[in-house]
């Protein structure tokens, strides 16, 4: 309500527990922290991040969504507390721990949230027998690099999940009309295309430097259309080798995934046998095709439904 006001005395704190700054530039419109002072008007530090990375500006906040992460030294962004509970985590925590071993959780130490994995006294990691030694070793190099990535995990229904600047975006919506699709159109296990094993994908791409043959926005897809993208590229190479190790292992047929994407009118086509792949790329049409799953660029939810996994 406007002229709406409360005033706690003497108390000093705002946002993410920061100390207020009001003499500078009006009250709540500055915050202090240990490296450097906020300006929450246009969501901007005043100095340059003791910890920059390449790819970001060095005076961003809180990786441009306050709501998801929190920087309360002022040098190191961390998720936030929404993340431990929300059913999308809690999926991919799932996944995670049937195809790796590792008990993954979100704790929290002085400087936010992070993911952990559990260990032993003497620091090796606490685990089932391992199913896929390749997803294993990709989670265990996520949480323990020094690079500090972070993970906007929700369910926005976009079709987008990407690794931007240093956010892994995983989309719950997407990926749960992807396995859906796939599972009306294979007798493939959906968790071959659910949140674990698109985790590792991006994980790959932040960590180990993998790229994807094109990407879908390209002005080259567009030009050259299924010709560009009809490979399946690195980072899909290195994840069907998980899927490899998830099918060895008795957790069901995980396919391999045969090319990065396919266009097919309005969707965006991944096939899961070299049948379906040569198919859409000589007729353009999924009549009688199998092995494939799709998701839509917008109003996703309406083709699947209601139905979630992991859950």
């Amino acid at each position: 309500m406007p002229g709406r006001k409360y005033d706690g005395g003497e108390y000093r704190y705002g946002y993410q527990g920061s100390e207020k700054d009001n003499e500078l530039a009006g009250e709540g419109n500055m915050y202090t922290t240990h490296f450097r002072a906020l300006d929450t008007r246009i969501g901007r530090w005043l100095s340059v991040d003791p910890k920059a990375s390449a790819w970001d500006s060095p005076y961003v906040s809180m990786g441009n969504n306050p709501l998801s992460y929190t920087d309360v030294l002022g040098d190191t962004v961390r998720v936030t507390r929404r993340y431990k509970k929300s059913k999308e985590f809690q999926a991919l925590r799932i996944d995670i721990r049937e195809q790796t071993g590792l008990n993954v959780s979100i704790r929290k130490n002085k400087n936010g949230f992070y993911m952990h994995y559990s260990q032993t006294r003497k620091g090796a990691t606490k685990s089932r027998k391992p199913i896929s030694q390749t997803a294993r070793a990709l989670v265990i190099q996520a949480i323990d690099s020094p690079l500090i990535m972070n993970m906007d995990l929700t369910k926005k229904r976009k079709g987008m999940n990407r690794v931007v600047g240093n956010t892994i975006e995983v989309d719950g919506g997407a990926i749960d009309g992807l396995m859906y699709n796939l599972e009306m159109n294979s007798n493939l296990n959906p968790k071959t295309i659910g949140y674990g094993i698109v985790f590792y994908h991006e994980a790959a791409h932040a960590f180990l430097n993998l790229v994807d043959p094109i990407s879908y926005f390209s002005p080259l897809s567009t030009l050259m259309g299924n010709r560009a993208s009809n490979v399946p590229g690195q980072t899909v190479g290195y994840v069907n080798r998980i899927r490899n190790e998830l099918t060895n292992s008795g957790q069901g047929n995980y396919g391999q995934r045969t090319s990065y994407f396919l266009k097919v009118d309005n969707l965006k086509i991944v096939t899961f046998s070299i049948q379906a792949r040569t198919q859409i790329m000589s007729t353009g049409s999924l009549n009688g095709l199998r092995n494939y799953t799709f998701e839509f660029e917008s109003d996703i939810n309406k083709y699947y439904g209601q139905r979630e996994y992991g859950q």
